[in-house]
C-alpha cells in the first residue's frame, strides 16, 4: 500500500484524486487545496472540486492561505 498526500484544486485534479481513492494500491492520507472562494453575485463560499471529493471520502482536508 502506498500512502500519499494529494495537492490539487481544479476539476482535473478531482478526477485524479477519485482514481487514487478507488485504486486498491493507494491510500490518500490527506488533501491540500485552496480555501473556499466566493462565487457569483451573492458571493457564496464555494469549495474546490478536490475538497468536495475528499470530504465525501472522509479524507482530512487542509486549506492554507499560502503554501510556503
Amino acid at each position: 500500500m502506498i500512502h500519499i498526500g494529494f495537492l490539487g484544486t481544479p476539476a482535473l485534479a478531482g478526477s485524479v484524486l477519485t482514481t487514487f481513492i478507488h485504486h486498491p494500491n493507494f491510500s490518500v492520507d490527506f488533501v491540500v487545496t485552496n480555501p473556499d472562494k466566493p462565487v457569483g453575485r451573492s458571493q457564496i463560499l464555494t469549495p474546490s472540486p478536490v475538497k468536495i471529493i475528499a470530504e465525501s471520502g472522509n479524507i482530512p482536508v487542509f486549506t492554507p492561505q499560502k503554501i510556503r
